[in-house]
């Protein structure tokens, strides 16, 4: 998914196609949608938390709150995204280390491989919350699935 993502483009843009990409594992993840498209894959969540990560995820859109997130993408201070590196050269590193560890984990789809996924997703989703001030419960919600997967 993250493979796709647009490297020379407005960081704007390219902010805003990783949280759409971010929002859309998360969201299949926990249909189960995403694992299940891996051949091979052994992560899994246990039925007991099914219900309870699709409630939360249709909360965070009920709120706003993913709404919240691309407006202020949209409206990003360009110097507070320098001051995170969500510019240029840094922006790319971050872009790339995604790329990578989804790579990784799509070569070999165990649960360790990924937590390196979503720590990766981690690094680059901290800068920009830091850089926007919304989306700290997007982070959590991340978080909440990652810690719940076997």
């Amino acid at each position: 998914m993250f493979q796709d993502l647009p490297e020379n483009e407005d960081p704007q843009r390219i902010l805003a196609v990783f949280t759409h990409t971010t929002l859309k594992i998360l969201q299949h993840a926990c249909y189960r949608e995403y694992f299940e498209t891996i051949e091979g894959c052994e992560v899994r969540i246990a039925d007991e938390h099914l219900f309870m990560l699709q409630a939360a995820f249709e909360e965070m859109g009920n709120a706003g709150l993913i709404d919240q997130m691309f407006t202020s993408i949209e409206d990003a201070d360009e110097a507070r995204l320098i001051e995170h590196g969500l510019t240029g050269h840094q922006l790319a590193v971050k872009i790339q280390s995604v790329k990578h560890r989804e790579g990784r984990f799509l070569n070999r789809p165990v649960n360790g491989m990924f937590r390196r996924f979503i720590d990766a997703i981690d690094n680059l989703l901290e800068s920009l919350i830091d850089a926007i001030g919304v989306g700290g419960a997007i982070k959590e919600f991340k978080d909440a699935l990652a810690s719940l997967t076997d």
